[in-house]
């Protein structure tokens, strides 16, 4: 045996009783033995954290004639309160669980190996003590073979920030990423578990509520048992089934259960893990009234909007039943999955709020397998009926209900919005005459779309008027000069195509002067990330520019640059049936820019810069083959895509020996810019996609140049664009001229 405590540790050890209140800093905890292991052991004591704390345990759950050694990371009772004021990691190791064995008892087998656990606080039959309560304010890293998060009776587990809970299915006992039994579980849902927070949240297992009302040690059921979980980011995610014992015995006096929060592209994989609850519960009269018999959510908040809602990817063939619903989320039958056959996989809604609305998706392909839905308006049909509102069978009207049915990997897209009446007697959704059908691309269109916009969204970020390539060129009047400057910004498509993209650019360049004219080239290499809808992507870009800049006396100046760029990109797209595409290609890229103004100065140092520009720009077609994983292939063809953009500006400055600020805003519109492609693959019909790019918006761009030295200045510029399709949410430049 062995077992280790740092000296901070031992030290806090000394003072126990719930009266003291221990500080303890950043520490490590371990315990390894070859049998009953607990990291923290605390009964009645207050401990405080106030850095990072690591828990590191091994043990055996059974060991010889010992068949239920605790092996748990964390473990609180009697009204212990413990704060931890940053983050915590808990590892917990143990290659017999407490439910392995001759002996075992699969029921009470969670007791005995937790990450963290919570419980026995109030009136325990031997005494009578505060609620026991373990905080979190950071992040909580748990690996656990056991229960990951348990908060028992009169217990408190709140985790503020995000969390990472890994715990591993079992063969002979169900176990649990959370647990409650007449405890409180909150994850980065506040301490009250009603205020969902923005941190990335993994629950890898089962979710439980467990009604203890046999054997030893009786719940007094005086409230309910409640877990809250916010996943609210892209990457938060809940695998595993949702287990109420209260729901499956018809007896939820305090409608206790799972709160989730489900919002913001967040996925909950509706998947019971390790084994069923099929055996006989000991003590219990009429066992079989608390077996799992499908997931029951108490109350589960989608997205404020459908652009915002999270995803149910409903695997397990049995019922999803939410006793109430708000906000707005999507249902995916992936193809293989149980869920997806015909008469399975139902999602049962009780109540929903007004404006709420469900989206169901899934594939022909899909449905096919287990349905013979042989025709796509057949196979909506069976579709539809997967959704039954019992809150329409009362009288409610409070839920849209939607349908996302692909018949292909690049082929349309079949949609049906239902009508508030399209529900049968039972409350069970139905295609109707009433019901709108409309097709749409395929998200695998959608997305191979969006990253062929990528380049000329690249192409754009590379443009430039006189300011921002070389900032206020009057300053140096040297034969020649040497330049290097930064682009970087980030910029998105909304309309017609969707990307976000992030770009970092670095150029230089010498130029030379013959007679008004300032003649020179410049070299140009950058990167960019994109994403897409679902998807992602990154770009890089390589380019030569020659120019000529002419500076009149009377103010005036003519600046033309020609370029040639090489784009190259690669994409990973996929749609919400789990099918991805993906692919790489590379454009040629041209542009001619002209720009004329004129700087009108006053006496005070301020002036008037009214301009015109004008750019010319074509980004070559490509012809391409992208992959899917499952082994076919799609041929991309994307014509060239022609542009011309006219802008006209006026700007306001103020110049003075060695330095210049402006502002400056600028009418521009884009007179072409349409970009076209076509998609085909084998046992698909050819399809096509056009984002059009003709439009008009306002561009705002504020900058300056300070001379530091006699012959060397700074430069910079930001600029925002106002009404655009491709919206450029904020860009800088920024560079050093050297002249000699």
């Amino acid at each position: 045996m062995r077992k280790k405590v740092n000296l901070a540790v031992i030290a806090a050890l000394i003072i126990t009783g719930a009266s003291a209140d221990v500080m303890v800093s950043a520490t490590t905890v371990e315990s390894h033995t070859d049998g009953k292991s607990i990291g923290l052991n605390l009964w009645g004591e207050n401990k405080h954290y106030t850095d990072d704390l690591t828990v590191n345990v091994s043990g055996l759950g059974v060991n010889g004639t010992k068949y239920h050694n605790n092996v748990t990371g964390i473990y609180a009772l009697e009204g212990s309160q413990v704060d931890i004021d940053k983050n915590v990691t808990v590892k917990v190791t143990n290659p017999a669980p407490a439910e392995s064995g001759e002996k075992r008892r699969p029921d009470l087998a969670h007791y005995y190996m937790s990450g963290i656990y919570a419980g026995y606080g109030g009136d325990v039959g031997y005494g009578t003590f505060d609620d026991t309560r373990v905080t979190v304010k950071g992040n909580a890293d748990v690996d656990v073979v056991g229960v990951g998060l348990q908060a028992n009776k009169d217990g408190y587990l709140r985790i503020l920030g995000g969390a990472d809970v890994k715990t591993y299915p079992l063969d002979t006992s169900d176990t649990y990423s959370a647990v409650s039994e007449e405890g409180f579980l909150y994850v980065n849902t506040g301490m009250d578990g009603l205020q969902p927070g923005t941190n990335d949240v993994k629950m890898y297992g089962n979710v439980g509520f467990l009604d203890k009302n046999y054997g030893i040690d009786i719940n007094p059921h005086k409230h309910g048992s409640f877990i809250s979980l916010g996943l609210t980011t892209p990457n938060s995610k809940l695998v595993g089934g949702v287990l109420n014992e209260f729901d499956e015995s018809n007896n939820n006096p305090y409608h206790g259960g799972l709160r989730l929060y489900l919002q913001n592209g967040a996925t909950w994989r509706n998947e019971w893990l390790g084994a069923e609850r099929v055996y006989p519960t000991q003590g219990r009269p009429d066992s079989a009234n608390y077996l799992y018999t499908g997931s029951k959510v108490e109350h589960l908040i989608g997205g404020t909007n459908k652009g915002s809602r999270g995803i149910i990817q409903a695997v397990d063939a049995r019922p999803i039943t939410i006793n109430n619903y708000a906000g707005h989320t999507a249902i995916d039958y992936l193809n293989g999955s149980p869920a997806a056959e015909y008469g399975k996989g139902e999602v049962v809604i009780n109540h929903a709020d007004p404006g709420s609305s469900v989206t169901l998706r899934s594939s022909v392909e899909a449905l096919k397998e287990q349905a013979n839905a042989e025709i796509p308006g057949l196979a909506e049909n069976q579709f539809a009926k997967k959704l039954v509102y019992t809150g329409y069978t009362k009288g409610e009207k409070n839920l849209d209900v939607n349908l996302k049915l692909d018949t292909g990997v690049i082929s349309p897209t079949l949609n049906a919005k239902l009508s508030a009446d399209d529900f049968d007697k039972d409350g069970r959704a139905m295609v109707s005459d009433k019901t709108t059908l409309t097709t749409s691309e395929s998200d695998i269109v959608s997305g191979a779309k969006s990253a062929l916009a990528s380049s000329v969204m690249q192409m754009r970020a590379d443009t430039n008027d006189l300011q921002r390539r070389l900032g206020d060129v009057r300053m140096n009047s040297d034969n020649q000069g040497i330049w290097g400057k930064y682009i970087g910004g980030k910029s998105k498509i909304t309309d017609s195509a969707y990307v976000n993209q992030t770009y970092n650019m670095a150029q230089v360049g010498y130029d030379t002067k013959r007679g008004n004219w300032i003649v020179g080239g410049a070299f140009l290499y950058g990167t960019s990330k994109s994403d897409y809808a679902l998807g992602s992507g990154s770009g890089k870009t390589a380019g030569l520019a020659v120019y000529g800049s002419k500076q009149f006396n009377d103010g005036r100046y003519l600046d033309i640059i020609a370029k040639g760029n090489r784009l190259k990109n690669d994409f990973a797209v996929r749609n919400h049936m789990g099918t991805t595409l993906s692919g790489d290609y590379r454009n040629t890229g041209t542009s001619l820019s002209l720009e004329y103004g004129k700087r009108i100065k006053r006496d005070n140092g301020f002036y008037i810069d009214p301009s015109a520009e004008l750019i010319f720009s074509r980004l070559s077609g490509e012809s391409f083959d992208a992959r899917t994983n499952t082994g076919s292939t799609v041929h991309i063809n994307s014509d060239a895509v022609n542009s011309a953009i006219g802008r006209l500006g006026i700007g306001i400055g103020k110049e003075a020996n060695n330095s210049n600020i402006f502002l400056k805003a600028a009418l521009a519109h884009e007179f072409s810019g349409k970009m076209k492609s076509t998609y085909s693959m084998a046992g698909e019909p050819t399809t096509n996609s056009v984002v059009n790019l003709k439009d008009t918006w306002l561009d705002l761009e504020l900058g300056g140049s300070w001379s530091f030295r006699p012959n060397t200045y700074l430069y910079g510029t930001f600029t925002k664009n106002f009404g655009s399709t491709i919206d450029t949410s904020y860009r800088v430049d920024a560079g050093i001229r050297h002249s000699f």
